[in-house]
């Protein structure tokens, strides 16, 4: 099938989407018509997530702008506002229903834009120890272990951790298993990862192709979700959706 847009190829194998022209998020523009468009390869392979299939350019144009110091999310980063603050506290509320004892916990938080989740977690739990891993986060607590780095990064090497939590990470990563694996290894033998991140079930269903842009990755349903874990070898503790978004536990 082909318009002047939009490809699909079908294969035995794989369902393949090629947008011609995308535009690339480069944040809220002060001027009309300033954007950058590129292809948008999306492709749906048997037994697999859906993954982004676009050239190396395109892809490093993205993490290009993504370590930029006045890089505009799409979505907030907790601490940007009230509803980014609300999400997230949210979120960190499952900490609860796990009953941790925090006090004897070395946490490490993935992606995280900011650093408003590990002070608010810091006030509330006083765990032993808090390390974020992000390449655009700046340093202002003395609290905070601050690694300026894409996950998995060398300096987190044979370090073992009794919380990872990412929001809203998993989607941005070109290769999900390999970041669980590293995830299983950075984890303490009692410990939990917390994930949240976008189930794309029902916008696929429904055929919004909102859901598709060049900082997504990676695409999940239920069915692939539970395929890629069983591959990582992680105990799935539990897996809710609610609102088109995936929270996990390992």
């Amino acid at each position: 099938m082909r318009n002047k847009s939009i490809r699909i190829k079908k294969t035995e194998f794989f369902t393949e989407i090629v947008f011609d022209k995308i535009p690339l998020w480069r944040g809220v523009q002060s001027k009309p018509g300033n954007q950058e468009f590129y292809p948008l390869k999306i492709r749906a392979e048997k037994n697999n997530f859906i993954t982004q299939k676009n050239s190396s350019s395109i892809l490093n144009k993205v993490f290009k702008n993504y370590n930029k110091n006045n890089y505009s999310f799409i979505t907030f980063p907790p601490g940007s506002g009230s509803w980014a603050n609300e999400s997230a506290l949210k979120k960190i509320s499952i900490f609860e229903d796990l009953n941790i004892k925090f006090k004897t916990k070395n946490i490490l938080e993935i992606g995280s834009g900011t650093n408003w989740v590990a002070k608010v977690i810091l006030e509330k739990y006083n765990p032993l120890s808090f390390t974020c891993v992000d390449p655009t986060i700046q340093n202002n607590n003395q609290k905070i272990n601050i690694i300026k780095d894409y996950y998995p990064s060398k300096k987190l090497l044979g370090k073992k951790f009794d919380i990872i939590l990412g929001l809203n990470v998993l989607e941005h990563v070109p290769d999900p298993l390999d970041f669980l694996m590293n995830i299983k290894n950075n984890l303490s033998n009692d410990g939990f990862a917390i994930l949240y991140f976008p189930d794309c079930e029902n916008q696929l269903k429904i055929g919004d192709i909102n859901t598709f842009l060049h900082e997504h990755i990676s695409y999940f349903t239920e069915e692939s979700l539970n395929l890629l874990l069983l591959k990582s070898g992680l105990k799935i503790y539990s897996i809710k959706t609610e609102n088109d978004l995936f929270s996990l536990v390992l």
